[in-house]
């Protein structure tokens, strides 16, 4: 198996059914917010994007993803939530040392705030790192390669914040200031909102 250094997997296998399209293909400036996800973790230095899709709209996905050069796994059974994706993504994409998962539906994080967590991943020992704002977590959250096991290993029904929660690692809480790395895209309202102020921001 081939190795990255540093695999950002972005969780688009959601139905969007408060939103009624694909969030992966709304845009942002000029760009979808998928595209422009994988702009940014790239800028940051991450060698390797994969989208998780699934569920009614991961045809459209997959093919706005290819057009992208995005690596594409495909979860068949989204209901079990993120997690389900995100096991889905580490069993079938090369190991790396670093990781980061972030959604789809929060398509404001800037290579700037990714590289602040990589230097914390570089300069504290550690685990996990996850974003604060305002001493509340964001995304995304970056893990080393030892995590793996333990999110795979996960009974049915636990979530990453059991992982996350667990006394054996390492979380490191990483202060940011971007206020969009809180705020996710749910609805036709959200979506106005987050075109309304990036705009005038």
């Amino acid at each position: 198996m081939s190795e990255a250094g540093r695999r950002a997997i972005v969780l688009s296998s959601g139905d969007s059914r408060r939103m009624g399209r694909p969030k992966a293909l709304l845009t942002l400036g000029a760009e979808s917010f998928l595209a422009r996800i994988d702009r940014e973790f790239r800028a940051a230095g991450f060698d390797s994007v994969t989208v998780v899709v699934g569920g009614r709209h991961a045809a459209e996905i997959q093919s706005a993803a290819s057009e992208l050069g995005i690596e594409v796994v495909s979860n068949a059974d989204p209901s079990e939530g993120p997690i389900s994706s995100v096991r889905c993504a580490l069993r079938h994409c090369p190991v790396a040392d670093v990781y980061a998962i972030h959604p789809v539906d929060i398509p404001a994080v800037e290579a700037s705030d990714i590289r602040t967590l990589l230097a914390a991943a570089e300069d504290c020992p550690g685990d996990v790192w996850i974003p604060s704002i305002e001493r509340r977590r964001a995304h995304p959250v970056l893990f080393r390669r030892s995590v793996v096991e333990r999110i795979l290993a996960l009974p049915t029904g636990k979530t990453l914040r059991d992982v996350w929660s667990n006394p054996a690692l390492s979380i490191n809480h990483v202060e940011l200031d971007n206020r969009w790395l809180r705020f996710d895209v749910d609805t036709l309202e959200d979506y106005q909102a987050l075109q309304r102020d990036w705009v005038a921001r």
